[in-house]
């Protein structure tokens, strides 16, 4: 696939944004310690920047991220620099409120925030990015819990379950980024190291874009997409496979969690719902291509001069 050959460019003078070579990656990169936290997205965004930094090899996790599970590090740039990934499949709530059936329950890890976050380990990164997005409206959350409410003792219908379990998934999504923000805001320097990114809503279905063919599996769409109307409709959508038709209403509640905390959001909603091009599923983007993207989102406005 060429999905790698595609670039994001610029045509506003007020939001300037270049392609890094490996030296000028690692120029920013040099004596950085950064961390991501998140989704299998999350983990190509980790792989990117590794690949893309060079010389990576695996390495001990910082002394103070010891006890945090999940954890894998790399040192890159010929060990000048270290990148971490917390790839985690369970939600990581401190709160599971009430109303569903007694003998439903939602697959998720309870926990308190400062296990979930370890803020001494957090605090020994130099940026930390994190993102939930796909877990939650996935089978860890609202599809799980719309098969407990059609299943179980709510006994509903199959489209009556879906809208519940999304109000009820939106609801508790809602309240936890606001105690996550609020908790990670306590931070030393959080405003300049946390960093929360939006995500795309994954592979659009063929009847929401005409594929450029239908060869392939799933179809196949040869370049990103110029025109964007598809997406409205999509996003108003009461079912889509994996839930991702949520991603414009779960991107809202984050952003305004973060953004009422101080803190910056990594804003890739718009750009990448032009790459429907680069899919190796339904979920996934092909690599080298699309997760490029938030390394050099990384590079252009995070790393600093």
């Amino acid at each position: 696939h060429r999905s790698w050959q595609w670039r994001w460019r610029s045509s506003d003078a007020r939001c300037p944004f270049a392609t890094p070579t490996r030296e000028q990656l690692c120029a920013r990169l040099a004596g950085k310690r950064i961390g991501l936290y998140g989704d299998s997205l999350t983990h190509q965004f980790f792989a990117s920047l590794a690949s893309l930094a060079g010389n990576a090899t695996r390495a001990p996790v910082p002394r103070e991220c010891w006890r945090l599970r999940h954890l894998k590090c790399v040192s890159v740039c010929g060990g000048t620099a270290l990148v971490c990934n917390r790839h985690h499949f369970a939600l990581a709530l401190d709160v599971l409120p009430p109303p569903l059936p007694p003998n439903c329950s939602v697959r998720a890890r309870v926990a308190p925030l400062n296990a979930t976050f370890a803020p001494r380990c957090l605090a020994s990164f130099d940026l930390v990015v994190l993102s939930t997005f796909s877990h939650w409206v996935g089978m860890d959350g609202a599809l799980n819990v719309q098969t407990c409410l059609r299943e179980g003792g709510a006994a509903m219908t199959s489209g009556a379950a879906a809208r519940a379990a999304v109000e009820y998934t939106a609801t508790l999504y809602d309240a936890q980024m606001r105690r996550d923000a609020a908790f990670l805001s306590r931070l030393p320097s959080a405003s300049r190291r946390v960093l929360f990114r939006t995500s795309p809503p994954g592979y659009p279905p063929p009847d929401a874009l005409r594929p450029d063919t239908r060869g392939g599996r799933p179809p196949v769409y040869l370049a990103p997409s110029r025109d964007l109307a598809w997406v409205d409709a999509y996003a108003r959508r009461e079912s889509s496979p994996f839930n991702h038709h949520l991603f414009r209403r779960f991107n809202a509640i984050a952003r305004a969690a973060y953004d009422a905390h101080g803190l910056p959001v990594m804003d890739v909603e718009r750009p990448m719902l032009h790459r429907v091009d680069g899919h190796m599923d339904p979920l996934h983007y092909c690599l080298p291509g699309p997760p490029d993207f938030y390394s050099y989102v990384l590079w252009n406005f995070a790393l600093g001069q």
